[in-house]
């Protein structure tokens, strides 16, 4: 259609989201790496937030690009920074950035949720890059839950992904996953061990790859 055909050559604000199977799968390299793809094309591209987790690729990536400030938001007797949806709305950036969007806004904050925040930013004219993973999607997080064993607070409606422009699922081997693992690339050196025990053994990380399946079949029905 003449929408779509906008959308995919840029002309119109989209949502892209970039769905990892299990952290470790690369959805926040692939995330800042298209970000600087789009700023060596011309446009006008901002981090609004990011978690690299101190890992040195990540922040390499992420030095390359335009940062919006964060707020500060007063939490009981201390202060916590976050995104700044007014200043990205304020700014003159074309796309923005938002890694997390499970993440749940501080008191304050103009949505409960950093997906909500996605939205407002496409509504109002400027395309967005957002990443989080498959296992935060509420109708999967019941089934996440008992892989990775513990509850799953920070939710995502499967009806915010259908909106999406666009969704990249992104999913490697198990046995790279745990090479990523044990090579500190996913966690801290201290909790590899416990992370390994957990949601990256290989019978639950296939698991995961089910879900995200399960997912990339749902939005292919109309």
């Amino acid at each position: 259609s003449a929408a779509a055909l906008l959308v995919e050559l840029g002309l119109t604000p989209k949502l892209t989201i970039y769905l990892g199977g299990a952290p470790g799968a690369g959805k926040t390299h692939r995330l800042l790496s298209d970000a600087l793809g789009e700023m060596k094309a011309g446009r006008r591209v901002a981090i609004g937030w990011i978690e690299t987790k101190g890992r040195p690729q990540l922040e390499l990536l992420a030095g390359g690009l335009a940062g919006i400030p964060p707020r500060r938001f007063a939490v009981a007797d201390t202060f916590v920074e976050d995104f700044d949806l007014e200043a990205a709305l304020a700014s003159d950036f074309e796309t923005i950035v938002l890694d997390e969007l499970a993440h749940a806004n501080p008191a304050g904050a103009q949505h409960a949720k950093r997906w909500q925040d996605a939205l407002a930013l496409r509504e109002a004219g400027k395309s967005v890059l957002g990443a989080f993973n498959v296992m935060h999607i509420d109708t999967i997080a019941p089934v996440a839950e008992r892989i990775v064993g513990h509850p799953i607070r920070e939710l995502v409606p499967l009806a915010f992904v259908r909106k999406a422009d666009r969704v990249i699922a992104l999913d490697v081997a198990p046995s790279i996953l745990e090479s990523r693992l044990r090579t500190g690339r996913i966690v801290r050196d201290e909790d590899v061990e416990r992370a390994a025990a957990g949601v990256f053994q290989p019978k639950n990380l296939s698991m995961m790859r089910e879900l995200l399946l399960r997912v990339v079949d749902d939005l292919t029905v109309p």
